[in-house]
């Protein structure tokens, strides 16, 4: 890992953790899981993280920020400036995923039930197989992130599951729109102030 990253995550970390008590934040969370992604003829299973603070937490509702990696992609044809069929094979599109929701959700003693949704930005981070494919992605697509979890508290911490849907408004691709269709499924870990 080179200095910049370095350099990088630190500074990621103590941006939440100072802008944690001007937000209200009442919690931190870390969730990791499998996200299924199709755009065309197969469907890729990949590895997905997401950390975020959840904050302005009421009775009935709360908001939530986060900040994630998500591999979307699968089978695909890339074509070339002549339109003549290109590269075919699964691709591993890693995105930086950015996200705000608005929740709203049911109490049941130690534990909630929510669902919520808010607008998402995907920023495109690399290729595994196709390193010309940057040539043809869009650096940022925009959508949004639907959810519904489940979240148990046993404070100060909270364990919890959770579905993710993607919907994209915009295509990854530049010349040709492949129907994005991102799912995840994930656990979670939490720290309540």
């Amino acid at each position: 890992m080179n200095e910049w990253n370095k350099k990088s995550r630190y500074f990621l970390l103590m941006a939440v953790l100072l802008l944690s008590g001007s937000l209200s934040a009442q919690s931190l969370y870390w969730e990791n899981g499998l996200s299924f992604s199709k755009w065309g003829m197969s469907t890729k299973r990949s590895y997905t993280t997401q950390a975020g603070l959840r904050y302005l937490i009421k009775d009935c509702f709360f908001l939530s920020t986060g900040v994630g990696l998500l591999h979307r992609g699968d089978e695909f044809y890339f074509y070339t400036g002549e339109n003549l069929p290109g590269a075919a094979g699964p691709t591993s599109d890693k995105y930086l995923l950015l996200n705000t929701l608005f929740h709203v959700k049911k109490t049941f003693r130690s534990a909630d039930l929510y669902a919520g949704v808010g607008p998402m930005a995907n920023i495109y981070l690399k290729s595994k197989n196709f390193p010309e494919e940057k040539e043809i992605m869009k650096s940022v697509t925009w959508g949004l992130d639907c959810t519904a979890g489940f979240q148990y508290r046993f404070e100060p911490l909270m364990a919890g599951l959770s579905v993710h849907y993607y919907p994209a408004f915009t295509s990854p691709v530049k010349e040709t729109a492949p129907k994005d269709k991102t799912y995840s499924i994930g656990a979670s870990i939490g720290y309540m102030f």
